[in-house]
Parts: C-alpha cells; structure tokens; sequence
C-alpha cells in the first residue's frame, strides 16, 4: 500500500481491490485519532492504469501530467498577465512573479515541452508610443 498527500488531500494505493472497504475502514479509524473524517462525497475508487486528478494534474502510476482543463487555465492565465502588463495595470516584478507561478505549477508533471511552449507564448511588451512629430 502507498499513498500521496498533500495539505489535506491524500490518495491511496493498494493492490487488492477486493479490500478496499478494510482500508477504508482502517482510514477512517486512523483519522479519528486526530478528530478529523473523511468527506463522504469526495471519496472515490478507480484503477491506477486510468490515472486520477489531484490538485490539476493527472497522476499515473509511472507520471504525472497537467490536466488539460489546468492546460487551458494556464495558458489563460498567461494571457491575462501578458494583457493586464501591456495596458501598463501590471508591474514588471508582478508579471514576472506570476508567470512564475504559473509555469512552476506546469514543471510539477512530465509535461514535455509544455512549459517552452507557454513561455514562447508569453512575450511581454508595452503598449507602443504614439508618435509625436518633433516639429509640432
């Protein structure tokens, strides 16, 4: 049996299917040492070769990938700071800080060239000067 955590989600992995209402029931038992339970609606069951999501990623047993809605999300994200830093409602070191993060939580997975191919996305430019003629 193996399990992932993070903050207060975790998934379990274990081998026999046919006891997973033991491990569960052993869950249950080893979480209400700490006063704390299981949500009954957020509790599910699934093969590991199919993968599931935790925290926008698609976790396998051998990789983790960022999950396509978290594709859409990102590369949304990149645009808004790429838009908001050009109308000049974005500082430098913001848009930096945010690009960041963003691309930090793409590295997370096995996502290829995801992350080139967001930040050759991701060209940050002001908006150009009108042109003053000097002989006005």
């Amino acid at each position: 049996m193996g399990y992932i955590r993070y903050v207060d989600d975790f998934v379990l992995f274990f081998d026999d299917s046919n006891k997973k209402e033991e491990y569960l029931k052993k869950t249950r038992e080893y979480l209400a040492r700490f006063r704390l339970h299981l949500h009954p609606q957020k509790i599910g069951f699934g093969l590991c070769c199919e993968g599931f999501e935790m925290l926008g990623h698609k976790v396998y047993p051998t990789h983790i990938r960022l999950s396509s809605k978290s594709i859409k999300r990102s590369k949304t994200r990149l645009i808004n700071i790429r838009h908001l830093y050009h109308n000049d409602k974005l500082a430098l070191a913001e848009a930096k800080n945010r690009i960041f993060g963003t691309v930090g939580f793409v590295k997370i997975g096995d996502n290829y060239r995801l992350t080139d191919v967001l930040l050759a996305e991701t060209l940050l430019s002001k908006k150009s000067l009108e042109e003053v003629s000097p002989w006005r």
